[in-house]
């Protein structure tokens, strides 16, 4: 079987760094024989899949939508297109789908696949990740605690 490789990262948040970067990683995954995976929309994704692609390679696109337009529209060159109709949990089949993933730049969603390469012990690697340090839960000593702060905090938003 070969090797298949998911690049993940930011869509419309990502740089333009992030872009050339993911275009030579969908490249030299192409050329080392390996099949590129995305998760089928524009941005990282796009340059990726566009440089595997553009390389002779494989890339197969595990769109969120049901319908595999969408995803062609913000990825054209893909060369599978899988419409998981599932939404952000297909970043859960992406990861598991892949013996490796590349991370570059960063989002909410980038983060979630992150968390779910590390909890598989996939083969992981992230190219400018963010340090999240501003937001941090809140920590509760106790169970009793705990359940008082959600439920505090609760009727405050509501």
């Amino acid at each position: 079987m070969r090797l298949q490789i998911a690049v993940i990262g930011p869509n419309a948040e990502a740089s333009q760094q992030d872009l050339d970067d993911a275009t030579y990683i969908g490249r030299e995954i192409a050329g080392r024989g390996a099949i590129l995976l995305t998760g089928g929309l524009g941005g990282v994704m796009r340059a990726a899949t566009e440089g595997a692609v553009d390389n002779g390679g494989t890339a197969v696109s595990l769109a969120p939508g049901s319908d595999h337009r969408h995803s062609l529209d913000q990825n054209p060159k893909a060369t599978v297109v899988v419409p998981t109709g599932i939404g952000q949990m297909r970043n859960v089949l992406l990861v598991q789908s892949a013996h490796a993933v590349i991370a570059v730049g960063c989002n909410w969603g980038t983060v979630t696949e992150i968390g779910f390469a590390m909890r598989d012990e996939k083969v992981l690697v992230c190219l400018r990740p963010w340090r999240i340090e501003a937001e941090q839960p809140r920590i509760a000593q106790t169970a009793q605690e705990a359940v008082e702060a959600v439920f505090d905090e609760l009727r405050r938003i509501r």
